[in-house]
């Protein structure tokens, strides 16, 4: 009948053994719910002529929506087999076509000329529970009366055995006005108790009341039918009234709470968002910030200045000459240049430009200068000299900035 389910088992067999198995997909066809497959195959041997074979048997559950005659179109079946001369094989192989018939019960005649089939249930057992609560209290007293801005909760459960949740009914939700509903994701479970499959389906929902009045949620009616007994039930979710009393101070009250919630929500989600693009940020821009950080706090000069006394006393003055540029570049507030000194001419006469104006530093930079790039007897250059280099207060000129991009011949570098 419909809504009943229908198990087809799919065998194959092989005189080999199988590699990855087999996998069945079922057509697709209208008016006709497939359970989703889970779990393993079911494995065995058996005799065939004398010869001994593996088996694989996969179960497929569907349940028809409607009475009538069913032409199923073949199931493709995916298929691994290992063979002894050209090692795993695998492809597809489909079934014959399936045919069945789904009947209406003739108790439930009366219920399909109100279209109410997406009501029924289809099972040997069925329990429906209706429980109310105002906060952490059941409510018993249907007369009770409520203030605005109170909340009543009702949860509904459904159990059914020998069906899945997904054929479980929808329940019909009624909007309200003066009460603000809301429904919670409806949830769905299924459990296997002794083989039978018992199915449950759990529906909260919460009605504040925002005004005062009279309210009622009507009634909705399910349909179980039995078909071992062959025995129709209705199963009621009761109506409900609500009496509600309150003043303006405390619907406004009810409002600000509201209101006051809303806003705490966005700004716990734009504090989320702004930590969010912070952190990208961060990421994007690491290397910078930490530049940064060190030129703030002082750090990067220290190390900078402790590099170049290492590299003077170990007599690396190419390495100084290179790392004196970043040091006054540091020293001038500005920001430190991305690319180095694209070659040795400019490098020596930016350094120059540096200290023009000042002929005891300029006498002192250029003895650095012959010492790393001129090839000829080491100028003397003593430490403390070395250390009032870097005391010095360049005077950055705009030409200082320019040289970076200028080509220079060799003839214009004078190192004597």
């Amino acid at each position: 009948m419909l809504k009943q389910p229908i198990v087809v088992q799919i065998e194959v067999a092989t005189p080999r053994w199988f590699g990855r198995g087999i996998n069945v997909t079922p057509p697709q066809f209208n008016n006709i719910v497939f359970l989703p497959q889970t779990g393993s195959a079911i494995t065995g041997t058996k005799n065939i002529d004398g010869e001994s074979w593996s088996y694989l048997i996969r179960e497929v559950t569907f349940y028809p929506m409607d009475a009538g005659t069913y032409e199923l179109p073949p199931f493709t079946v995916f298929v691994s087999v290992n063979t002894e001369e050209y090692g795993i094989v695998e492809g597809e192989v489909t079934t014959d076509a399936l045919q069945f018939t789904a009947t209406l019960p003739d108790v439930l005649l009366d219920i399909a000329k109100v279209d109410a089939l997406d009501r029924l249930i289809v099972s040997p057992s069925v329990s429906l529970s209706v429980k109310d609560y105002l906060g952490d209290e059941v409510l018993d007293d249907t007369d009770k009366g409520f203030e605005v801005g109170e909340a009543v909760t009702r949860d509904i459960t459904i159990k059914a055995a020998g069906t899945p949740s997904m054929m479980l009914p929808v329940l019909t939700q009624h909007q309200i006005n003066g009460l603000s509903i809301y429904q919670q994701p409806t949830t769905l479970s299924d459990k296997s108790n002794r083989g039978e499959l018992i199915a449950t389906a759990e529906q909260t929902t919460s009605y504040i009341f925002e005004t005062r009045g009279q309210y009622k949620l009507p009634s909705q009616t399910l349909y179980w039918y039995n078909y071992k007994t062959d025995n129709l039930t209705e199963l009621t979710i009761p109506a409900v009234s609500w009496h509600v009393e309150g003043n303006a101070a405390a619907i406004n009250n009810a409002k600000v709470n509201s209101t006051s919630i809303v806003l705490k929500l966005g700004m716990f989600c734009g504090i989320i968002i702004a930590l969010m693009l912070l952190i990208r940020l961060y990421v994007k821009h690491k290397n910078s910030i930490n530049i940064w950080c060190l030129w703030i706090t002082g750090s990067h000069q220290r190390h900078l200045r402790q590099q170049l006394r290492q590299h003077f006393v170990s007599g690396e003055y190419q390495q100084v000459c290179l790392l004196l540029y970043d040091y006054f570049e540091q020293q001038d507030n500005r920001k430190r240049q991305q690319n180095r000194i694209a070659d040795q001419d400019t490098l020596v006469l930016s350094l120059r430009a540096m200290f023009e104006g000042n002929e005891a530093k300029l006498v002192l930079i250029n003895k650095l200068l012959s010492n790393a790039f001129s090839g000829d007897e080491l100028q003397t250059l003593s430490l403390a000299q070395f250390n009032q280099l870097l005391k010095v207060d360049v005077t950055h000129h705009k030409k200082t900035r320019l040289l970076a991009s200028v080509n220079l011949r060799d003839d214009q570098i004078n190192l004597n």
